[in-house]
């Protein structure tokens, strides 16, 4: 491990300690189904480090739940779930500040020096002072549920933002990874934005998932992601062929009713539908004889919505979680039948879901329980405040949009001075271990071809990227891909990664290159794709498990073709005829769209692909819109 990698390791391990007795009170009371023995033992809250943290604030969001203090219950847990990319922002903060702080023996120099070279001392600490990095963002800080809801009411309107998180498993300290990822807790389920939100004030909502196969669900989903990664041949993964019976049914299963929240508000065009469906609620509801809350009324819209999304066996499940009587429960099965005989179903583009997924539900394929819908993720409130306020003044209906490209960059400005306008700039890393071949010949002859038609491409191919190259591709370039082993920080540490600056969207095509991994089911976890948010990239693109370099070739050359380049088919100069068949076949099923979210969507729901490896791409960060015109 290098020194720098220490230094961000001791500093990661600093500020855990410095976290640990943030907000606790002193005593709890204890209900008996939740196990805290694991806590007696720790009779000071001080001496806790970081993973104890997040285990003590996420009892006290089940404790908070079940007393319903709903609001502080979503607090603790979303404390919780924030404070690993707290930690790693943090650092990456004080690591910037002492890159730019005067050495020890050039403030000695100038100390020792005579009065008249005073003014150059005085000058050196005006350099320090300007080259400072200056951070803009808004801070993001809450101290209490209001405070974040506040924050969290900033956020763009046409958003869904869903919270996921495992209730709290207190076996875990002492559990390996794989037994804390199979442990079956519940789930908890917070609606932060979400359509009809205005019935209930805006306030966030939090719901209980819970299932009898919820031991299998977990089983099943960890037994096939060790499948992906551990088998000998491409075959025996394509042939796994129960995924929408032994994944996606279990999934669905478990949200019940909920799966209504994996679909996001419906655009503009769809608004009189909308109000035409609540109209005939209200109606229903006003000559029923029972009495509803806000709160159930705002479930019983979010149902409506999407009624036709939902099963007969779910509307009973809805009516059973909404009323409070037998009454009301009658009544709402009714009105939910009747529903969905006016409700008709119907296939529409709405607006991004962002899911904010706990670390240890997160190898699940959440998106393919709706992959008709348009998903990011992120691993936590904070990080999805953080991404929003620093690119905010580049967000529009939603999107962080991608531009036509300016010649500030030097990198560009000689490129083909005589060839037609490029509208974008993009860099690749392409096979630098020189051990995939496959990727040098597939992208590197879509790249090649998406450069001549409206983009310019700087590439490395089939060599190892110095730090320099890296940085200025970050800087420069609006679209950043790298296709060779894993996430590629083994070619750029992670600290040096973090201390990037860059509005790029990333494209990792490696193996398991935005795969959460921990050392135990106690610590908490890593991820490539955390240093690239730090370095402020707004969305990165990548695989949750093992993948082959034809389909990665395949996923990477058909989405960017689709998203940014003006390409209408694929004529590349490949000699793999099955392959290139294949890329035209998923090519010409796939409508172009300047929503890379869509792209994706499009790309999960295309068939002529084997559904498992279209389940493990994943979309971390923000939804992306490119805002020229291809």
């Amino acid at each position: 491990m290098s020194s720098d990698e220490d230094m961000f390791d001791d500093l990661e391990q600093t500020l855990q300690e410095g976290l640990r007795n943030l907000r606790f009170p002193s005593e709890t009371e204890e209900p008996s189904e939740i196990d805290v023995s694991i806590l007696e033992k720790t009779h000071d809250l001080k001496s806790m480090n970081g993973p104890a943290v997040r285990s003590y604030n996420l009892i006290k969001a089940a404790l908070a739940f079940k007393e319903k203090k709903y609001l502080d219950s979503i607090f603790f847990e979303t404390f919780a779930l924030s404070l690993n990319l707290r930690i790693r922002f943090h650092a990456n903060k004080i690591m910037e500040i002492e890159d730019h702080l005067p050495t020890e023996e050039n403030l000695e120099n100038f100390l020792g020096a005579t009065s008249s070279n005073q003014p150059e001392f005085v000058s050196y600490i005006d350099r320090f002072l300007m080259d400072r990095p200056i951070d803009n963002s808004r801070k993001v800080d809450f101290a209490n549920g209001k405070e974040l809801m506040e924050l969290c009411s900033e956020l763009p309107e046409e958003w869904t933002v869903v919270q996921l998180c495992k209730q709290v498993n207190t076996e875990i300290y002492g559990q390996t990874r794989d037994e804390a990822l199979r442990y079956p807790n519940r789930i908890y389920i917070t609606l932060f934005r979400y359509p009809m939100s205005h019935r209930f004030n805006h306030q966030p909502i939090k719901l209980l998932l819970d299932n009898e196969n919820l031991k299998d669900l977990y089983e099943s989903i960890h037994d096939l992601s060790e499948l992906i990664d551990t088998a000998n041949t491409y075959v025996q993964v394509k042939e796994y062929k129960d995924f929408d019976t032994k994944i996606v049914k279990k999934m669905k299963d478990l949200l019940g009713p909920w799966i209504v929240c994996f679909s996001g508000k419906s655009r503009p065009e769809y608004k009189q539908i909308d109000n035409d469906t609540i109209a005939i609620v209200d109606k229903l509801l006003a000559s029923s004889r029972n009495r509803y809350s806000d709160f159930q009324k705002t479930l019983i819209c979010l149902i409506a919505l999407r009624v036709y999304m939902i099963t007969e066996d779910d509307i009973d499940e809805a009516a059973y979680q909404i009323a409070d009587s037998s009454e009301q429960q009658w009544d709402l099965q009714s009105i939910f039948r009747k529903l969905q005989l006016k409700v008709k179903n119907r296939v529409e583009r709405t607006y991004p879901v962002i899911l904010v997924v706990d670390e240890h539900i997160d190898f699940m394929y959440w998106e393919m329980c709706n992959p008709s819908q348009e998903f990011t993720r992120v691993d936590s409130i904070f990080l999805l405040l953080t991404l929003y306020f620093h690119h905010k003044n580049n967000i529009s209906e939603g999107y962080f949009n991608i531009k036509e490209r300016s010649e500030d960059a030097s990198m560009f400005r000689e490129l083909d001075p005589n060839g037609p306008p490029k509208l974008y700039k993009a860099c690749a890393v392409i096979d630098p271990d020189l051990s995939l071949n496959y990727f040098q010949k597939k992208v590197g002859s879509f790249v090649e071809a998406a450069g001549k038609e409206n983009g310019s491409w700087v590439t490395i191919v089939g060599k190892e990227p110095q730090f320099k190259d890296i940085k200025s591709m970050l800087a420069c370039s609006q679209v950043y891909l790298y296709c060779g082993h894993g996430s590629g920080l083994q070619f750029i540490s992670a600290y040096e990664t973090c201390q990037l600056a860059t509005n790029a969207v990333v494209f990792l095509m490696g193996c398991s290159s935005v795969k959460f991994r921990a050392g135990s089911g106690y610590a908490m976890a890593t991820a490539s794709h955390h240093h690239y948010h730090v370095a402020k990239s707004p969305a990165i693109v990548g695989h949750l498990n093992v993948t082959y370099t034809n389909l990665a070739s395949l996923s990477a050359t058909a989405i960017l073709g689709k998203w940014i380049s003006s390409m209408t088919d694929m004529n590349l100069e490949i000699e793999d005829t099955l392959y290139m068949n294949k890329l035209k076949e998923v090519y010409a099923s796939l409508k172009p769209s300047p929503y890379l979210t869509d792209v994706i969507s499009q790309y999960k729901n295309c068939q002529k692909v084997p559904i498992v490896f279209r389940a493990i791409l994943c979309y971390r960060g923000l939804p992306v819109k490119r805002s020229y015109r291809t």
